[in-house]
């Protein structure tokens, strides 16, 4: 080899350590600042990972903020630091740490801020718009409990790709007053329940589904649904029951019958107890959310389709009988139930006290020759005679078992159980006249 080329390789040699001297540097570096165990020429140094997080920026009330995703390969947690952390306080720097998350992808992540195990703060909320970095955290130990801060660093240290730790910063606003964010899309619906695809709600609270009476000043009114207790964070896909509001007053088995405009409103819990009181209250607990002093809001189409609707059949013709029973030729109810027998006097708009006597529970699908007992067995009816004491027009009516628990309730719920079959928002039923033919 000549002198020249020896140069050359010495040259080589002498900028290949000298890089891998920095690049060890660069890692020790982040190593210092993150508090990990590192051991020149071992696995840590080299060690690679998968680990990724996307973190936004965002607007928060000061107490939590939102990951948008973080992969982690093996499990673990994503801490939040503040700016200290660029100076090397890597420990002081933890403001924040997710619960255990397990291996894989995960979105929305929601973080409380100051709380954190070893850590002690002397404020309980950020009190400034500030910069915040989100770190995915190995969990080392496998007891599922961040202990970074506690253990010194020795314990469930960062991901880290290329000698650095896996890191994503956001410039985070606070925002002193609750915000909120809703998307309901145009969709179709068997008439029970409406899908909201996204919310966010800054301090938690609820979904509130609204028709279109809300545009008519009908505030209270026009709550139609609401969706369970949602914790401060993102939500998606949420699916919001409708008809059963504390505080309205819907019969058992109502649902939407036509194509109509819903509104969708996220609606604080001001008085903590993860039950929606706006009806009930009167609108003085568990308000909307407001931006620019109005409701926060979103609005879709909502078809109805007709084929998922409850539907049933009744054949009641004219017929003789002792008075005692009555003959159901046949009876058809898509989510079984109850044939119900009604006197004239429901026609008074007694419709409890006209109910004198009802089938046993049926299964969905068609029944036929129902014979039906009349003024016995009917839970809640009360009678002083037990016969038809003549000729009358009596009602067949088919009723849903809404509670599933094989009993007809109409009567003893107050109607807020096993309600009707309905068509056009009105009940299913057939007439005929009953003469009383006593043998003699």
């Amino acid at each position: 080899m000549s002198e020249d080329e020896r140069a050359d390789e010495i040259s080589r040699s002498s900028t290949a350590s000298s890089h891998e001297t920095a690049s060890r540097r660069r890692f020790l570096t982040v190593a210092a600042a993150t508090g990990a165990t590192v051991a020149l020429g071992g696995t840590a140094v080299a060690q690679q990972s998968s680990a990724t997080v996307a973190f936004d920026d965002q607007t928060t009330g000061g107490e939590t903020v939102t990951v948008a995703e973080t992969t982690l390969p093996e499990g673990g947690y994503v801490a939040i630091h503040d700016a200290r952390l660029n100076d090397g306080k890597a420990l002081e720097s933890v403001v924040g740490v997710s619960a255990y998350l397990e291996a894989g992808t995960h979105e929305h992540v929601e973080i409380t801020l100051f709380d954190v195990e070893g850590a002690e703060f002397d404020v309980e909320m950020l009190e400034r718009d500030q910069p915040l970095v989100a770190m995915p955290h190995r969990e080392t130990n496998g007891n599922e409990t961040y202990e970074f801060v506690s253990s010194g660093g020795k314990a469930d240290g960062p991901y880290t790709r290329d000698g650095g730790a896996v890191v994503d910063s956001a410039a985070i606003t606070v925002d002193a007053n609750p915000t909120a964010s809703v998307t309901i899309d145009d969709q179709t619906t068997g008439g029970k329940t409406v899908e909201v695809a996204k919310t966010t709600l800054s301090e938690g609270g609820f979904l509130a589904i609204h028709d279109a009476s809300l545009l008519d000043g009908k505030v209270l009114e026009s709550v139609v649904g609401v969706s369970a207790y949602l914790n401060a964070g993102t939500h998606e896909d949420v699916s919001v029951t409708l008809f059963e509001v504390n505080g309205a007053d819907f019969d058992a088995e109502m649902m939407l019958e036509e194509d109509q405009t819903l509104i969708a409103m996220p609606h604080l819990d001001t008085n903590d107890n993860d039950t929606y009181d706006f009806v009930s209250s009167g609108g003085k607990d568990d308000g909307p959310y407001t931006a620019n002093g109005e409701a926060v809001l979103d609005d879709a189409e909502i078809t109805v389709e007709a084929s998922e609707m409850p539907t049933a059949e009744i054949c009641f013709p004219d017929q003789t009988s002792d008075g005692t029973t009555v003959y159901v030729p046949e009876a058809t109810l898509s989510e079984g139930g109850f044939v119900t027998i009604h006197d004239s006097s429901l026609q008074d708009g007694k419709v409890f006290d006209s109910v004198v006597g009802v089938s046993e529970a049926l299964d969905a699908g068609t029944h036929t020759d129902l014979e039906i007992d009349l003024f016995e067995g009917v839970p809640g009816g009360d009678f002083d005679h037990e016969r038809l004491t003549g000729d009358e027009t009596l009602v067949a009516m088919p009723h849903f078992d809404s509670n599933d628990n094989g009993e007809y309730d109409f009567i003893t719920s107050d109607g807020q159980e096993d309600g009707p079959y309905t068509t056009d928002g009105k009940p299913v039923v057939n007439a005929g006249t009953v003469t009383v033919d006593d043998g003699c």
